[in-house]
């Protein structure tokens, strides 16, 4: 054997070694990435965080973790001809047909380009990715909060009430998908209740999700046990029978109990109100926008100016 095939075939060995360590090495760290995208995303799905900041992280540590696989690949493919003519020559097939990393190395660029897909996919339906994991109870939970509490509430300026009675506006300022008359006065034959050829804009247009209903709770912290109609509900803060959204923001977690100088400001009196404005509406008396800057306003205000404190209603079904 000549001086330049002994030269030739000791670099053959070693970058053969280099090449092994290399893809050895990368596999381990690939690993371990994987594993702390996992913990990261659990914890971003237990703790139902709604941040696209928090979730970008597991996205940016897919994008560097596919980016590195994709630049060995380069580096591998860059060596490869020459490592599979040196095996041509000295008659050393083992390694390239028993290993095949250039396989491996691809089945692992493949996986990176789906998990960074799926990634992408949670960052962009963040939100709705942080409800799919119900809260489990736990002893130290925060308690909801009280309604009748006999230390002096807090007051927002510009409502006539306490914050108690009132949404939370940083999470609930209201929305509506209509506030025109002809869309709130039409029959619809579309998503009716069952048995009905035709129904009103609420009955057609109810559509709020599980998954948005926990978000919900979650956002006013409503422990497990008090998610159900006897202790309060996820209510519309603009009705649905006057046009309000079913998203989030005109949502919110209204107590069956709420008590302020001794009258009750529950859902159920909130009803009252909810089924004056829409009847007025049908009746073409009120105009929905002004409805709708009333009750965004200071809905308490309102309810009190139409006396319904000194009135009880029954509720109807056709009201949100």
């Amino acid at each position: 054997m000549s001086e330049a095939q002994s030269f030739r075939l000791e670099e053959y060995r070693s970058l053969r070694k280099e090449v092994e360590i290399y893809l050895t090495e990368s596999r381990s760290q690939e690993r371990y990435t994987l594993i702390a995208i996992g913990v990261i995303v659990g914890w971003l799905l237990l703790n139902h965080v709604g941040s696209v900041w928090l979730w970008s992280v597991p996205f940016a540590l897919t994008i560097a973790t596919t980016g590195r696989m994709i630049g060995i690949m380069i580096h591998f493919i860059n060596l490869k001809t020459y490592i599979r003519s040196t095996e041509r020559a000295f008659g050393v097939f083992g390694w390239e047909s028993r290993d095949r990393p250039w396989s491996m190395g691809a089945v692992y660029v493949v996986f990176n380009v789906i998990l960074l897909v799926l990634t992408g996919v949670a960052v962009y339906f963040h939100n709705d990715m942080a409800t799919l994991v119900p809260i489990a109870p736990a002893s130290t939970a925060a308690p909801a909060p009280s309604h009748n509490a006999t230390s002096a509430p807090t007051r927002t300026a510009g409502h006539i009430g306490p914050d108690s009675l009132y949404p939370d506006s940083g999470l609930t300022p209201g929305a509506a998908d209509t506030l025109s008359v002809a869309d709130l006065t039409a029959r619809y034959t579309d998503h009716c209740p069952k048995g009905k050829a035709d129904c009103t804009y609420s009955q057609s247009h109810r559509s709020v999700s599980k998954a948005v209903h926990t978000q919900v709770y979650v956002s006013y912290r409503v422990p497990p046990e008090a998610r159900n109609f006897q202790q309060g509900e996820v209510d519309h803060f603009f009705p649905l029978c006057a046009g309000g959204s079913n998203d989030a923001k005109n949502l919110w977690y209204e107590p069956a109990e709420n008590i302020w100088n001794g009258k009750n400001f529950g859902y159920h009196a909130k009803d009252n109100l909810e089924k004056y404005i829409c009847r007025q509406i049908v009746a073409k008396q009120l105009d929905p926008k002004e409805a709708y800057r009333r009750m965004t306003t200071d809905w308490v205000a309102w309810y009190l100016e139409l006396g319904f404190d000194k009135a009880d209603e029954g509720a109807d079904e056709e009201i949100d």
